[in-house]
């Protein structure tokens, strides 16, 4: 019999984690002399589309619209095989366009993520910063087909950017706190300053630009995956950055709304593996205010204002904005976005 195969353009890694797949299958079921062929076939009007067609006894070839419907489609073969089903000819399209998870994602006892109480949620910000965790845990996640992942943070940037403007926000090392307390989004931040009791642990040492190549490396291992990558905020807070450079946890403060701009703005350029950037409207927020600083234009003015920023820069980039709709009103988001 012939070689057992899988051809594909090792240049695309969709593919090569489909075929990856397939090679494993193809071993696991003892099939002898099968060869597997995988391809694109653009259509932008039915993303992550996939043909299967049988040729001869011996060859089956695979489709896609793009390098997810093939990806898609080389996943479907590897379980039909996995499971001694017969490859039979098919068509598939996506019933649901974006197949995600949430995390709330806990970095640091100092950047809390919504509700980090117990030992468990104190453990994991140990696990956010394992690159074994990301790969299995992503890996899985494409094996069953999801598209999107979307982590979930009160104020992530001093963990994740470093900004020129706001040289000292930016945090070293990480760490959590013994004997598991209750720690919000609602908490003020704690420091190592403040560690009277010693009860803050050594996770890791590493410096920003470490941090900034560690979420680097795994938002691109995600889109080798096929998976893509959403930042969502809760608001308002300012973990880490009250009380330096004039930033206050006010939403009618020139000063905090310009310091967020800035940090949605260096995310997204540093991160150009993120699709989408998400906040809750109203979380931490004066709702009652009714001026030009309302919840609404805050967040015009912030988030908003640092998309367009980027889409300046970089006219080609797909970024997504998602607006929770948390004590907001479909028209004052309107009003407040007419510009956008």
């Amino acid at each position: 019999p012939q070689a057992t195969s899988v051809k594909y353009d090792d240049q695309i890694p969709q593919l090569a984690f489909a075929a990856q797949e397939i090679d494993k299958a193809l071993k696991e079921s003892g099939q002898k002399g099968l060869k597997v062929v995988l391809t694109i076939n653009p259509d932008d009007a039915s993303p992550e589309a996939f043909t299967i067609r049988r040729a001869g006894s011996r060859r089956v070839e695979v489709t896609g619209s793009d390098a997810r419907g093939a990806w898609c489609g080389g996943l479907e073969v590897a379980e039909l095989l996995r499971l001694g089903l017969p490859i039979e000819d098919q068509e598939q399209k996506p019933f649901v366009a974006k197949r995600g998870v949430k995390i709330n994602i806990p970095l640091d006892i100092r950047t809390p993520s919504f509700d980090d109480s117990g030992d468990a949620a104190q453990k994991n910000i140990e696990t956010m910063w394992d690159f074994e965790f990301w790969k299995e845990y992503l890996d899985d996640l494409a094996r069953y087909r999801y598209n999107v992942v979307s982590l979930w943070a009160a104020h992530p940037f001093p963990a994740m950017i470093k900004l020129e403007d706001y040289p000292d926000i930016a945090v070293e090392d990480v760490y959590y706190v013994k004997d598991a307390p209750n720690t919000t989004h609602l908490d003020a931040a704690r420091t190592l300053e403040d560690d009277r009791d010693g009860d803050l642990e050594l996770v890791k040492k590493m410096s920003i630009d470490d941090k900034i190549a560690y979420w680097q490396k795994v938002f691109q291992y995600a889109a080798d995956r096929g998976i893509e990558i959403i930042m969502v905020h809760w608001n308002l807070h300012m973990h880490g950055a009250v009380g330096k450079y004039g930033i206050t946890q006010e939403q009618d403060n020139p000063i905090t709304i310009e310091y967020i701009r800035a940090c949605v703005r260096e995310m997204l350029l540093t991160y150009p593996q993120i699709t989408g950037i998400g906040t809750c409207a109203g979380e931490n927020d004066d709702r009652f205010l009714r001026d030009e600083y309302m919840t609404e234009h805050f967040v015009f003015n912030s988030y908003g204002k640092a998309v367009m920023d980027v889409k300046e820069l970089q006219p080609d980039r797909d970024i997504r904005f998602i607006m929770r709709r948390h004590s907001t009103e479909y028209e004052d988001v309107v009003n407040a976005f007419k510009d956008y």
